[in-house]
């Protein structure tokens, strides 16, 4: 074997040679003699319609043609798509006019009074007009224009102290939202912990990898804890409301869903015990809190499908 360092022999055919009077001297006749029927059945299968797909209006074009015109249509396709997110970015002012138009809506609200402790889960549905239904613990309550009409315990055990302050809470925000004929995001801030009216929204990048989320957040007076909203760009609604206190660690935690609204039975507080009395197995009563609910749009969890 060679050694690297060695000097090439001056004898030895120089290969950038080679390739350079390869590609600009004209080929020797014996050569072009010999390529040209593989050029002809080339060209033969080029113009065949059996062989080559393209439209009829291609097969003249030059290769280099098509090729650009592929990759104009592919940047053209995704400035399109681009364009989409591009559009004017919806502001605060807009999400609080989305949510006032929407007919209903779904609420998990879940509830950690300090750092550490248990989160409590309220379930809240509600339509307009002010019909209400909403589960804390074992108690369902039922309500109409903001006040609470009727509640059933699925049984006999009183609810924790921690499951009836959340539910308060929440019965609250049912008592100022349930009066207006229309959804108010400023009155759901309003009863959560802390001091949140005529608070500035500031719209944040922050925890924001996704195009399709907007992030507002808000800061209470002196030390009432803070709140993040995040919406989604495309239908401006507000898809989660966090509240929490650096201080004392406690969390409300409210995720938003929209579908068309429970049937009118579903807020029937006689209805409800009607059915509910007429349960004797325990595993229906534990899924007696879903009664009558319209779950046709498969939104709601598996356990929803309770008697209808």
């Amino acid at each position: 074997m060679s050694e690297p360092n060695q000097p090439q022999d001056s004898r030895e055919p120089n290969l950038d040679e080679m390739l350079r009077s390869a590609f600009t001297e004209p080929a020797p006749p014996e050569v072009r003699a010999r390529l040209r029927p593989q050029f002809e059945a080339l060209r033969a299968r080029l113009g065949s319609e059996e062989d080559v797909r393209l439209p009829r209006r291609w097969r003249s074009w030059h290769p280099l043609r098509v090729v650009a015109a592929l990759l104009i249509a592919v940047v053209a396709f995704a400035a399109g798509s681009m364009a989409v997110n591009i559009g004017p970015r919806p502001t605060w002012a807009d999400v609080v006019d989305q949510f006032g138009s929407v007919r209903g809506l779904q609420a998990n609200v879940y509830v950690e009074e300090q750092a550490g402790a248990d989160p409590v889960h309220v379930e809240l549905w509600m339509a307009r007009g002010g019909l209400t239904r909403m589960r804390a613990g074992h108690e369902v309550a039922f309500g109409r224009q903001g006040r609470i009409l009727d509640s059933v315990l699925l049984d006999d055990a009183p609810l924790p102290p921690p499951v009836v302050r959340a539910r308060d809470m929440v019965r609250d925000f049912v008592g100022a939202l349930g009066t207006a004929n229309a959804f108010s995001l400023e009155t759901l801030l309003e009863v959560l912990p802390g001091s949140f009216s005529d608070i500035e929204v500031l719209e944040t990048q922050a925890s924001t990898p996704s195009q399709d989320l907007l992030v507002f957040d808000m800061a209470g007076d002196g030390e009432s804890g803070r709140v993040r909203i995040w919406a989604l760009r495309r239908s401006r609604l507000p898809v989660r409301v966090l509240y929490w206190d650096p201080n004392t660690g406690e969390r409300v935690d409210v995720s938003l869903a929209y579908t068309d609204p429970q049937p009118v039975a579903f807020f029937d507080p006689a209805l409800f015990r009607s059915l509910f009395s007429e349960m004797e197995d325990d595993v229906d009563k534990a899924k007696a809190a879903y009664l009558l609910m319209d779950d046709s749009d498969g939104g709601s969890p598996a356990r929803n499908q309770a008697i209808r």
